[in-house]
């Protein structure tokens, strides 16, 4: 938790975890300030924080030179109980569920020299390989990469191979000649205090080989990160078991029916930040429903689903947003700077990446070819007055088209915001259809402009039937509406 710290006096946003929002190469909102390990997360492992301080100190160092993502796929998950587990990448549970193709390989401990040494040769290791590529060396040559100097993994110390495991001392091992950044990586599991003492030890030492020797010999079979190294010492079966996605957002539509309150007939909304503030765990639970959901089973919904998905993420973590700062400040615009707006840091956990909120929006709900629904503009809400209406309930698949209907009919029915303005002889819209003329020429529902658009609304825009008439007919001149960024606050 990184509450209570002065961190949002300073406008350093925090994810819906609590923990620092960074991007890809540990960055936090002030690109020379870096973070890494538990307050930045996503694992709270201590050989996850040395794997996060080398990416850290190479590109605070070398930055203008060349950059480098920090690169999760080799960290390992070690379970120090008995049965033992350690795992590194995918699981095959995890692979069939994203529709990766994979071949298995298993390698039992008890051929392990040194496992049975121990007097612990018992269990597997099983690597996942992708389909004709686990051309391995040979037994011998994989005894020799394992073979490493006796000694433990405890609590704070990185067990020291010796140079046998280093592929630059071996060219005969497949990887020999790849790239510095794959070759001198190495990230080994450590148990705490209690687990080094009591149980684990042998499954540490598996743990760390598996972790430097293995992944380097796949890497070099592959040219690609190996799919899932796990070792058991055990043969316990492991079954992941993902839990199935609430399409209602029921949880999501009590928050908003407790905290949005209509303005103008449903023509507007405020929202009760400080409501939203005190039920925050319950809007934590929310978002992290949002994000446990994987790439695979979002592309297994149909399209209203995801497009729903998308809408109710991008509110609910608007929201989110906002109370980073709540209540010392009075515009979203406020969580920028001068050199970036709100909307472009990555923060979100969402579908297996951090995103920004701009990446909702523009590369996935604009994204052309997928929805093409320039009605998405009236059902997401920036948090500003100027912006159509938080709606009172979660946008579900069932009514998505009836729900967007209602959304578009309230927004142009507000005459702050959208009008006929008679002596003038023009219509004066929102600055969103200038900012977003574009997604109302795609052809919707036949719309091929904006002025086309106006025209199914002319009942909205205007009162005399003359006026509706000449809107219906077309050739009006467009002006756009001053925008009001001021936060949306219950008042």
């Amino acid at each position: 938790m990184c509450t209570g710290y002065g961190l949002e006096e300073l406008g350093v946003p925090l994810t819906p975890r609590k923990t620092i929002e960074t991007n890809a190469y540990l960055q936090t909102l002030y690109p020379n300030i870096y973070a890494v390990g538990d307050v930045a997360g996503p694992f709270q492992f201590t050989h996850t924080a040395a794997h996060q301080a080398w990416y850290a100190a190479v590109n605070a160092l070398f930055g203008r030179f060349r950059r480098f993502k920090a690169d999760y796929r080799v960290i390992p998950w070690a379970t120090f109980t008995d049965p033992e587990v350690a795992r590194v990448g995918l699981s095959e549970s995890e692979a069939k569920e994203q529709g990766i193709a994979y071949e298995v390989t298993r390698y039992g401990i008890d051929d392990l020299d040194r496992a049975i040494a121990d007097g612990t040769a018992h269990g597997f290791v099983k690597v996942l390989t992708v389909p004709g590529k686990d051309k391995h060396p040979g037994r011998d040559h994989r005894r020799r990469a394992c073979r490493r100097p006796a000694g433990r993994v405890r609590a704070g110390h990185e067990a020291r191979p010796g140079t046998e495991q280093d592929p630059g001392h071996y060219p005969h091992l497949p990887d020999h000649g790849r790239g510095q950044q794959v070759r001198c990586r190495r990230v080994e599991a450590g148990p705490c205090a209690a687990e080094a003492a009591a149980v684990g030890r042998a499954l540490s030492r598996l743990a760390a080989r598996m972790t430097t020797v293995t992944r380097r010999r796949l890497l070099g079979f592959t040219r690609a990160a190996p799919l899932a190294v796990m070792a058991l010492l055990q043969p316990l079966p492991v079954h992941a078991q993902p839990s199935s996605f609430d399409h209602s957002h029921v949880a999501w539509t009590a928050l908003l029916r407790k905290h949005v309150r209509l303005v103008r007939g449903g023509q507007a909304t405020q929202v009760a930040y400080a409501g939203f503030k005190a039920d925050r765990a319950a809007l934590k639970a929310y978002l992290d429903s949002l994000s446990a959901v994987t790439p695979a089973t979002f592309g297994g919904w149909a399209k209203a689903e995801r497009q729903a998905f998308l809408i109710n993420a991008y509110n609910a973590f608007t929201v989110e947003l906002i109370l980073t700062r709540y209540p010392d400040l009075k515009s979203i615009k406020d969580l920028g700077t001068l050199l970036s707006s709100p909307w472009k840091p990555k923060w979100i956990p969402l579908l297996g990446s951090q995103v920004s909120l701009d990446h909702i929006e523009h590369a996935m709900l604009r994204k052309r070819g997928d929805y093409d629904d320039p009605q998405l503009h009236f059902a997401v809400n920036c948090a500003s007055i100027g912006c159509p209406a938080l709606r009172e309930e979660a946008f579900v698949a069932a009514r998505l088209d009836a729900q967007m209907d209602e959304q578009t009919l309230r927004f142009m029915s507000d005459r702050t915001r959208n009008r006929f303005n008679a002596p003038r002889g023009r219509l004066e819209l929102s600055k969103i259809f200038d900012w977003y003329g574009e997604d109302f020429r795609l052809g919707h529902r036949g719309v091929t402009s904006i002025p086309a658009f106006a025209a199914r609304h002319a009942d909205q825009l205007a009162d005399a039937p003359v006026d509706r008439e000449r809107i219906r007919a077309g050739g009006l001149d467009v002006a756009f509406t001053d925008y009001d960024w001021a936060l949306n606050d219950v008042r």
